[in-house]
C-alpha cells in the first residue's frame, strides 16, 4: 500500500510538471504583455525596454520558463500587470475558494446517497412492474387443466 501511495505521487509530481509547462506556452502565446505600454504614446521607448528586460521577454521561452519555476518554488509567483503580489493576491481568493469547495463537498455528500437511493427504489418499482402479472390475462397458458 505504501508503494502504491509513493508512486501516485510520483505520478502527480509529474503530471502538475507537465501541466506547468503547457499552462507557461498557453500564457507565453497568448499575447503581447506589453500591448497597453506600447499603444500609450506617452511612455517612452525606454521604458518598454525596460519593462522588457524586467520580464525577461528577450530570453528564449525555455528560460523563461525556468526563471518563472525556480521563483515559483521559492515562493515567488511574480506580480500582477498593477504591480501588487501574485501569491498575496491568490491568498485572498483561497478563502472564497475553499469556501466553494467546503459547500460543494457537503452538497455531494447529502446528494449522492439521496439519488442512489432514489435510484435504487425507482429500479425496484420498475421491475416490479415489469416482472408483474397482468390483470385479465392468462398466465396459466402454459398449464394443462385436469379434466375430470
Amino acid at each position: 500500500m505504501f508503494a502504491y501511495v509513493i508512486r501516485r505521487l510520483l505520478i502527480s509530481i509529474v503530471v502538475l510538471f507537465f501541466a506547468t509547462i503547457l499552462v507557461f506556452l498557453l500564457v507565453a502565446s497568448s499575447g503581447n504583455p506589453l500591448a497597453l505600454l506600447e499603444a500609450n504614446p506617452h511612455v517612452p521607448h525606454s521604458t518598454i525596454v525596460a519593462r522588457e528586460n524586467l520580464l525577461h521577454l528577450n530570453d528564449p521561452l525555455w528560460q523563461r520558463y525556468w526563471i518563472w519555476l525556480t521563483n515559483a518554488l521559492h515562493g515567488n509567483l511574480g506580480t500582477t500587470i498593477n504591480g501588487q503580489d501574485v501569491a498575496s493576491q491568490a491568498m485572498s481568493h483561497l478563502f472564497v475558494t475553499l469556501r466553494m469547495v467546503i459547500i460543494a463537498t457537503v452538497v455531494a455528500v447529502v446528494m449522492v446517497p439521496v439519488v442512489v437511493i432514489y435510484q435504487a427504489w425507482a429500479y425496484h418499482i420498475f421491475r416490479a412492474r415489469l416482472t408483474a402479472p397482468k390483470v385479465g390475462t392468462d398466465d396459466d397458458a402454459g398449464v394443462v387443466a385436469e379434466t375430470t
